[in-house]
């Protein structure tokens, strides 16, 4: 994962705390409330004046480390979890306690992984390379053969080494991406004539999300 990226987790279907009162001013508290408060307020401006991408976005950044930080102090110094988590969940209809309390046999995760293609030539040597890293033997012929266009040029990079190594490619820049853990009965067979027409259809409950916020997509 790209050190400049933001992980963001959502734990789902959790439900909201009690409220806390008593607390008067900053001074009586310890935990790191001012930086939060900062990026709050720096965040709230961009917001109220559309600020452009390139201002808007580092001043969301800075709300989230603002915000995971305060959430790892919380956790650090009474063991309660994450405030926040939870607060935007669709409502669960009568049966979800039924199934979040029933044994996991079986989970989908669905990613989604944006990139702006910034040199495509430059990719496509990427996958020139990587073709002759599977293929040692074959020629530079049989490569070019294989390496016809940007898709095959993608997949020659991921069978080298794996899709996340498309964060590293030069000629391509991650934008952000998300992952999600679906619960799911019904899995993917061996035969895959049997398998549904759409493949990323689920039908069990949310059980983790992350996003990754790498930067903003280029200007045009």
């Amino acid at each position: 994962m790209c050190l400049m990226c933001v992980p963001l987790y959502r734990s789902l279907g959790q439900s909201g705390g009690d409220s806390v009162g008593g607390v008067t001013s900053s001074e009586d508290v310890r935990l790191p409330i001012e930086p939060f408060i900062a990026a709050l307020r720096v965040h709230a401006q961009a917001m109220e004046r559309d600020a452009p991408v390139a201002e808007a976005m580092p001043a969301i950044n800075a709300l989230r480390q603002a915000a995971a930080a305060y959430v790892e102090a919380v956790m650090e110094a009474s063991g309660w979890g994450n405030v926040f988590a939870g607060l935007f969940d669709d409502e669960e209809d009568d049966d979800s306690d039924v199934e979040s309390d029933a044994p996991v046999t079986g989970i989908t995760v669905l990613r989604r992984h944006d990139y702006a293609v910034v040199d495509e030539r430059v990719v496509m040597e990427a996958g020139l390379r990587a073709y002759k890293v599977v293929w040692p033997d074959d020629s530079d012929e049989d490569a070019a053969a294989d390496v016809n266009h940007l898709g095959r040029a993608l997949y020659q990079i991921a069978h080298a080494q794996n899709w996340d190594a498309l964060v590293d490619v030069e000629g391509l820049r991650p934008i952000g991406g998300s992952t999600l853990v679906h619960r799911q009965e019904n899995l993917l067979s061996t035969d895959p004539d049997e398998w549904p027409e759409d493949v990323f259809e689920t039908e069990g409950e949310d059980l983790f999300e992350q996003r990754d916020i790498f930067g903003p997509p280029p200007t045009r």
